[in-house]
């Protein structure tokens, strides 16, 4: 077993009347993970890569995704494969995403401008 600590920090010293600091941490047991980088080809849900099959684990599953584009304009999508798949991430060039995931929905990402690399892990 590992220990993880992902953490997101939120500041700004101009977004309101007052100042914005918000930190969240979250330590995580996990069993196995790790970062690779992949050259995305797909450019439709059909033709898109698979990030996590539906029930590969049994525990608490975590994505990191990051589109490594540096064109704001070259978008990742992330959606589940069911019935309609609906995007429901849209990542510009330099934007990165920690999500916990369903264990039970099959996650795919398709890109607009193909061989988008992306930095991503799979966390269990």
């Amino acid at each position: 077993m590992a220990t993880v600590k992902a953490t997101l920090t939120l500041t700004s010293t101009d977004l309101t009347s007052d100042n914005l600091s918000v930190t969240n941490t979250q330590n995580m047991t996990l069993t196995q993970g790790g970062i690779t980088r992949y050259s995305v080809t797909g450019t439709s849900a059909g033709a898109a890569s698979t990030l996590y099959t539906a029930n590969d684990q049994t525990g608490p599953v975590y994505l990191y995704l990051k589109n490594t584009d540096t064109t704001a304009a070259d978008y990742v999508y992330i959606f589940t494969d069911d019935s309609d798949d609906t995007n429901f991430v849209k990542l510009g060039g330099g934007e990165a995403i920690w999500l916990t995931l369903n264990k039970e929905a099959t996650y795919k990402c398709y890109v607009q401008t193909a061989e988008t690399i992306i930095e991503y892990g799979v966390f269990a």
